[in-house]
């Protein structure tokens, strides 16, 4: 058990390090759901976050930390947040003009898409809209059955502290997904 502490504490360490916004929501999801699935009385869990989410933002040297913490500019000034906001609105057009909607533009296509754009990254840094630019409806849905498989197994699956665990991981995971995609499903 003290090594799982101190590999979560490395985790967070390393991710304060780096700064990675996704890294640090999707781990705070992942220690929020399995504390929910572990408590007994989930109403007063729930309760009790709320309020400390409320006493925090109350807090405005807590929310000017936040927002100073949070804030990540681009080489161009841009917010990252933002740019991506561009990027995937530009990928989600670009997909309703064509057939790409049904089968995708192909492999590699989103980096090729994106440097056509001025955009400096061949990514979208959101797995979900770069598998259904690249693939389209049809890999869109492979996808989908694939997860929609792994969660009925993990469901049959006996062992309450793996089920315990994976949800709340793979929850986290597929908010990571959304944010970026240097992990893919």
């Amino acid at each position: 058990q003290f090594i799982y502490i101190v590999s979560i504490i490395l985790m967070l360490f390393i991710i304060f390090i780096t700064g990675s916004r996704t890294a640090l929501i999707s781990s705070i999801i992942f220690i929020s759901l399995t504390i929910f699935n572990k408590t007994k009385n989930k109403y007063l869990l729930f309760l009790s976050a709320c309020l400390a989410v409320v006493y925090i933002s109350i807090q405005s040297d807590t929310i000017n930390f936040i927002q100073e913490k949070f804030t990540h500019s681009t080489s161009s000034g841009v917010d990252s947040g933002f740019a991506r906001i561009l990027m995937w609105s530009s990928g989600i057009k670009r997909l309703t003009d064509g057939i790409g909607f049904i089968c995708g533009y192909g492999i590699s296509s989103t980096a090729l898409f994106l440097k056509e754009c001025g955009y400096t990254v061949e990514s979208f840094h959101n797995v979900f809209i770069e598998y259904f630019f690249e693939g389209g409806l049809m890999l869109f849905w492979l996808i989908f059955i694939s997860i929609k498989k792994a969660t009925n197994m993990v469901r049959c699956v006996e062992d309450n502290n793996f089920k315990d665990i994976w949800f709340p991981a793979f929850v986290a995971f597929l908010f990571y997904c959304m944010l970026e995609a240097g992990q893919a499903l």
